[in-house]
């Protein structure tokens, strides 16, 4: 029997309606900022102290926003970002993410002084973990 291991050197984002249709990007950050949706509320104060007592609510669920920034990246795969934004996508990176969720947000910077253009790419990725699509 064959084993064969693949390595993944960059980060590949997969339409979910066309897993055919797909871009590899090459990313120059890893970082993840999760949110868990509370605040803190005051109720009824203390007869006693007077004191205000406050309780930490919390509002069901947990969300993922990554910021993620791309290097060389050609005007082809900035045209298909572009049509992408707010699309249900797979992101799958070398160390083992595979997470499905879109962006919204796109900041493209073109790099000077390069004989063809290419593109310094920025977006934040938002997990996702249910779709309603209208």
């Amino acid at each position: 029997m064959i084993t064969v291991d693949v390595a993944f050197a960059a980060t590949w984002l997969t339409l979910a309606s066309d897993p055919t249709s797909s871009v590899q990007l090459f990313k120059t950050d890893r970082s993840e900022q999760s949110n868990l949706a509370g605040e803190i509320r005051p109720y009824a104060p203390d007869p006693d102290t007077s004191e205000v007592r406050n309780r930490i609510i919390v509002t069901g669920g947990v969300t993922s926003q990554i910021p993620m920034t791309f290097r060389r990246v050609t005007p082809d795969t900035v045209a298909t970002l572009r049509s992408w934004r707010g699309e249900l996508l797979l992101l799958r990176d070398w160390n083992g993410w595979r997470r499905w969720g879109t962006f919204f947000d796109l900041q493209i910077v073109n790099y000077a002084g390069q004989s063809s253009p290419l593109y310094l790419v920025t977006l934040t990725w938002q997990d996702s973990t249910y779709v309603e699509a209208v």
